[in-house]
């Protein structure tokens, strides 16, 4: 991974979970499952084995403070139901 260019990338480029979701080939991503209002995906540099990340399709810069109450709680609710699913096939 280098470093550098995905730092340059982060501070300039488009939100990356907004470019998977528009379908820009630039920022792949192996999406596990999604909702209506949540999505999924493989770490493409992940830390550990199965490692995912989450987030809402609406593009929020701070998912606590940007979220309303309803909306975080449902994030909670997906982001437990794809951690068990991750936790059962590994």
């Amino acid at each position: 991974m280098d470093l550098e260019t995905y730092a340059e990338r982060a501070q300039s480029g488009p939100c990356f979970v907004c470019a998977l979701l528009a379908g820009n080939p630039d920022y792949p991503h192996e999406v596990v499952f999604e909702d209506a209002e949540h999505i999924a995906f493989l770490d493409r540099w992940p830390t550990l084995p199965g490692k995912v990340l989450v987030a809402p399709k609406v593009h929020v810069e701070h998912v606590v403070r940007d979220l309303d109450e309803a909306a975080y709680i449902r994030l909670l609710l997906f982001v437990r139901q794809i951690t068990l699913a991750v936790e059962a096939v590994f």
